[in-house]
């Protein structure tokens, strides 16, 4: 019988440079981007300005987890959670099937309780008025 192997941490990022996961990379080099494009284009007082928030924002998005989960997924719980009404409203839309009263046909009668002895046609009848619900009357 062929043994196969099965992969047992599929939840945990793949490291590449020491703690840095894939991600954390990609992230830290759009932050190098950004210093980079910010120092050519502005001064020195607005290239500070615009750098220090922008490398704090992504730093914190690259590192920070909130409950064990990425930052990334806690933004979009929270975006989630404005975008959705908080007042649910519920509609029913169930259609009846079936419109049959059944307090109109039920009789009250009393119950006599006598044994007898039951062949399979009978009893056959009897399946046939319990499962209708009293609409199938022998003939």
């Amino acid at each position: 019988m062929a043994q196969y192997v099965v992969p047992q941490f599929i939840t945990v990022e793949d490291k590449i440079i020491g703690p840095v996961t894939v991600r954390q990379f990609v992230i830290l080099l759009v932050d190098a981007m950004l210093l980079f494009v910010f120092y050519k284009l502005f001064d020195f007082t607005l290239f500070l300005a615009t750098a220090l928030p922008v490398t704090a924002m992504l730093l914190i998005l690259a590192f920070v987890q909130v409950g064990g989960r990425p930052f990334h997924f806690f933004l979009l719980s929270i975006l989630i959670s404005v975008k959705v009404s908080r007042v649910r409203i519920w509609q029913n839309s169930a259609k009846k099937l079936f419109d049959i009263d059944y307090s109109a046909n039920v009789k009250k009668e009393e119950v006599v309780m006598k044994v007898k002895n039951f062949d399979m046609s009978r009893v056959s009848e009897l399946s046939k008025t319990v499962d209708t619900g009293g609409k199938y009357r022998e003939k």
